[in-house]
Parts: structure tokens; sequence; C-alpha cells
């Protein structure tokens, strides 16, 4: 198994006294598939900007190749990192190619000048996005599910050993959807280590390598999505009774109704 490139050492972090996360630990593996999933409010967002190093955690590290994130410049991190956040902030002076080739900025020298490659980085990009003929038109001009291929194609082109995804499914389109896990299978075979924050079980279960769920403030299971994906994990941490089933390579969460959580559990 290759060692993580990314770890969450026992790392805690509170919003205004309030603590979200308490005592995670995990890694990140090159050419890995790894979901984060859990209820509203679990902390999944945070998890992912604690690991982006968007956030700095009030206990514990965050190292990225042995090193902690605190100690790495911006671009350092920015060279390794790509986030695709979940909410899109629509600029409504830039055009689409102006944001893809931000994803350039980390590699940029002194006077900001693109060359030949980041040029190249930017079409293919664009391309593997499924965004090509959008190029010259504004943010605010497109769809939802354009705007998130968009901050795919920008985290494309920063060409980093680590790409997090927020939701990386909301907005998009069935076809699209499909396009986007071939990318990041495709991604992943090529050595990069994918992590993913989503809602949707079903998903993280067929395509996922491991799957991290969060509950009460820490990390309520981790494992193989077998492992972690089952019918009793489901009513523990998402309080519903519901059947996973399995067919054609595919794994499909069927909720039925509400379960009466255990009275040993604590409240998620």
């Amino acid at each position: 198994m290759p060692d993580a490139i990314l770890e969450a050492r026992r790392v805690s972090f509170a919003y205004r006294g309030t603590p979200v996360l308490e005592d995670i630990s995990l890694d990140v593996r090159p050419g890995e598939l790894l979901g984060i999933t859990g209820i509203n409010g679990s902390g999944k967002t945070t998890l992912l900007k604690l690991l982006g190093g968007l956030l700095r955690p009030q206990c514990g590290e965050v190292a990225l190749d042995g090193r902690g994130l605190h100690a790495l410049g911006r671009n350092a991190i920015a060279r390794r990192i790509s986030l695709v956040p979940q909410d899109i902030p629509v600029e409504s002076s830039f055009t689409v190619r102006d944001i893809v080739a931000m994803g350039r900025n980390p590699y940029l020298g002194r006077f900001g000048q693109e060359t030949r490659i980041d040029r190249q980085a930017v079409e293919m990009a664009v391309s593997a996005a499924d965004i090509a003929g959008l190029e010259d038109r504004l943010l605010r001009e497109l769809s939802g599910g354009e705007q998130k291929r968009v901050f795919i194609a920008r985290a494309l082109a920063q060409e980093t050993a680590i790409i997090m995804l927020d939701e990386p499914t909301a907005n998009l389109d069935l076809a699209h959807q499909l396009t986007l896990i071939e990318l990041l299978s495709s991604l992943c075979r090529k050595g990069r280590a994918v992590v993913l924050s989503m809602h949707d079980l079903s998903f993280a279960a067929t395509h996922c390598d491991r799957v991290l769920v969060l509950a009460n403030n820490g990390v309520g299971s981790c494992g193989t999505p077998g492992e972690v994906i089952t019918p009793d994990n489901l009513a523990r941490f998402f309080g519903v009774q519901a059947e996973v089933l399995h067919y054609g390579g595919c794994v499909s969460v069927v909720p039925l109704r509400q379960a009466r959580r255990s009275a040993f559990d604590k409240p998620v």
C-alpha cells in the first residue's frame, strides 16, 4: 500500500467555540478515491478545508509529504492540492478561460506571464471537463452544471497530486456525472489522490476505494465501502433503515424509513 501523501493527525476545529471536528486522524494515499460522507452539518466541508490548508486546525496537524501545512507557503500547497468548492463564487468580470487559467497561478513567474506549457494545461483541462466552446462566456451566463465543470477544469489545470471536490455531482446531469467519475478514475490510475465530500452514498459505495463517515464530531467509521456502507451503519449514523443492493457492479442505497437510534448513540 502506498505511503500517505497527506495526513490529518488528531485534528480538531471549532467555530466560535462550538466543536465541529474533534480528534480526526486520516491519511490520503496516491491512486486512491476517498469519499467523505455524513449527515448535514457533520463537518465534511470543514474537513476538506483543513486538508487543503484553507483552515488551520486548533489542535493537531495536517501534514503534506511529511511537512506541516502551516510551514508551507500558499503556492507550495497549491502546486500539490487543488479544491473544487461546493459553493461556486460567480465572478461577473471573468470569462471561463480566465477562471480555468487561474489554476496556473501557482506556476507563473514573477511577472505572471503565461507560457506555452500553461496554455497547453488550460486547453487540456477545458477538453477534459467538456467545456470547449464556452471559453469566452462569462461565468454568470452559465448554468449551475456548466459552472461546476468550469471549476473542475480549473483544478485540472492546476495539475496537482491531490484533487479535492466538495459535492462534485451537485448540479451535474447523469451524462456528466458519468464523465466525471471516468475522469476521476483516470486520475487515480495515474497515481493522483482524489478526495470527495458527498451525500450520494450509492456513488460512494460504487466508486470509492475507501469511505469515511463523520459523526458525533469525529470519525464514525472508515474503511472499504463494503465495510462502511452497511444497513447497521446507515441506521446508526444516518438515522434510516435502508437496503444496500448490489447489481451489475454497482451499489444502490435505498432508504426505507427513519430508524430509531440506539439509546447508546449520541445524537449526530
